[in-house]
């Protein structure tokens, strides 16, 4: 355990940036499940399907860069992503990509659902 000192919200907040980026993407990977498990735990008990973190683990390998709404969207702007990267990601995590090419993910227009039944633990 850590405990640093801060006078203002501004140095507070520079230090967390610093912290995490030292941390590396995998500590920020799973600090970010931790949080993603506590919100449903605290939102009614739902379980987490691990397939989101097979696909968090996916989306960091091949260095795509991806937000995660309240929702659990995960939205993958192709303004600061390849369209092959995302491609290669999304093929790895094992998603359907037939029709699909890597082209496709440039387009800002496109929304892509994934979807599979419920996860049973």
């Amino acid at each position: 355990m850590m405990v640093h000192k801060s006078y203002s919200f501004k140095e507070a907040d520079d230090f967390d940036i610093r912290f995490w980026k030292r941390a590396g993407a995998a500590a920020r990977l799973s600090a970010a499940w931790l949080m993603i498990a506590d919100y449903f735990k605290i939102r009614g008990g739902m379980d987490v399907c691990p397939d989101y973190e097979d696909l968090f683990k996916a989306l960091n390998a091949c260095g795509v860069r991806y937000l995660v709404t309240k929702d659990i969207d995960v939205w993958l702007p192709p303004e600061l992503n390849d369209g092959q990267d995302i491609y290669t990601a999304l093929r790895k995590f094992g998603a359907p990509l037939t029709g699909l090419s890597p082209k496709d993910f440039a387009n800002r227009k496109l929304i892509l659902q994934l979807a599979s039944s419920p996860c049973a633990h």
